[in-house]
């Protein structure tokens, strides 16, 4: 179990999750290892959330000890409270919930309460650091996160990574920041090549894809894949036998739902038998307060009634998944897309829009289907193809787990970002 400074939060006792080892050998091992941190200051877990995740679990822990720095509150903090072997600073990163404002006079007061209590806590940062002996900055690229990454890098003459989740619009200040990074590992090459338009030498530009840890998609693989598919079919109120075509992600315009509405009220009409389910829950920011009603709404119009369930958040994302006979992602821009290899992972073929890092996801035709974005009919097209051709949902399937395997696996990113840390400590540059 993770301990935990600085915070207000009690973690359970190591022995309960870690295996049983003699004390001299954990504190030889606690000694030799190189202290990495690893800063997400959010509250919410979102896909890169999850990926910051998985990197503080899946480190070599006889090469490195992971110590996090973090929001002092919401599920992102727990779960990293949650990883065995990791150190948790947990501070008040001035991060706002999703319900403050953001716009306006409000939204101008939330944001300077929420800076000064990150520039109050970038000291006790630095300060936890050092305790800590930190030889290496893993930050993710929001602003607040580039912020305390840049502070700590400085003050402690270590280099910094920086993570690039999203294809950035770098601000005066964020690109200040940016320039300063050691380097920028990106996820994908559309998100590198808008790191080096906005002038970071590509020499400082690396590209690591993301992975799926498929520990975490236990439920939606191997035996017990068929009992967390009926659990969940249950749990929503649809039948073994009904073909349920699903969408995971977070109900936000961004994401495009309405448009995964739209190519449902299509595949309705053609297919009775088809039920429908939006899984996940919707960020209350200004600009999108009351967006899950109007997708209510929406479903109503488009004279889906009972056939659509919206679910909210889901926890176990494998048991969904594994639920879903299709997945379809649609998405206005995306640095990479977790969902479609979670998807991929647990064995369900995925229809997504042929956007930014999603490109560089999906093999078109083998491992999944890519349809132009916004385009709800030849999205419904897609997915009635994949219902109705046993061959080719096979194929897709098959497909997609041999590049969870390769492509997308654990070993290979923590191989990668290793890499990285490598160059980083001995004093070069990737």
């Amino acid at each position: 179990m993770a301990a935990r400074s600085h915070g207000a939060l009690r973690p359970r006792a190591a022995e309960e999750r870690a295996p049983q080892r003699g004390s001299l050998d954990l504190a030889n091992e606690r000694r030799s290892a190189i202290p990495i941190l690893l800063i997400d200051p959010r509250d919410a877990i979102g896909g890169d959330g999850i990926v910051h995740l998985q990197v503080a679990e899946h480190l070599d822990r006889a090469r490195y000890r992971p110590v996090v720095l973090c929001h002092d509150r919401g599920p992102l903090s727990l779960r990293f409270g949650e990883i065995p072997g990791a150190t948790v600073i947990s501070l008040d990163c001035g991060t706002r919930d999703m319900m403050a404002a953001r716009y306006g006079i409000r939204g101008l007061a939330s944001g300077a309460r929420g800076g000064w209590r990150l520039i109050r806590s970038t000291k006790r940062a630095i300060h936890a650091a050092r305790d800590h002996a930190v030889r290496l900055v893993h930050s993710t690229d929001t602003l607040r996160g580039m912020l305390l990454a840049a502070a700590i890098a400085r003050a402690l003459h270590v280099p910094w990574l920086l993570h690039g989740h999203c294809r950035p619009r770098l601000g005066r200040l964020a690109r200040r920041l940016a320039l300063r990074a050691d380097v920028v590992a990106c996820v994908s090459r559309w998100v590198a090549e808008a790191y080096a338009e906005q002038g970071l030498p590509s020499e400082r530009l690396a590209v690591v894809p993301n992975a799926v840890a498929l520990g975490r998609l236990a439920s939606g693989r191997g035996p017990r894949r068929e009992s967390a598919r009926l659990a969940f079919r249950r749990a929503i109120g649809t039948t073994p036998s009904d073909r349920v075509v699903g969408w995971m992600g977070r109900l936000s315009p961004a994401k495009a739902p309405e448009r995964f509405l739209e190519a449902c009220a299509l595949v309705a009409a053609d297919l009775p038998d088809v039920r429908f389910v939006l899984a996940g829950g919707s960020e209350v920011f200004d600009a999108n307060d009351g967006y899950a009603d109007h997708l209510r709404r929406r479903t109503r119009e488009l004279g889906l009634g009972e056939r659509l369930i919206f679910t909210g958040f889901v926890e176990d994302a494998g048991a969904a998944l594994a639920a879903f006979d299709v997945l379809a992602f649609t998405t206005n821009a995306e640095g990479f897309g977790m969902v479609p290899i979670e998807a991929m992972a647990c064995g369900v073929p995925v229809i997504a829009s042929a956007v930014g890092g999603v490109l560089e996801v999906i093999r078109d035709g083998e491992s999944g289907l890519l349809v132009p974005p916004g385009c709800s009919r030849r999205l419904a097209e897609a997915i009635v193809g994949v219902l109705e051709r046993p061959s080719l949902r096979t194929s897709l399937i098959e497909n997609g787990l041999h590049d969870v395997r390769t492509r997308f696996s654990m070993e290979r990113q923590m191989r990668e970002l290793g890499a990285l840390y490598e160059d980083l400590l001995s004093g070069g540059r990737p």
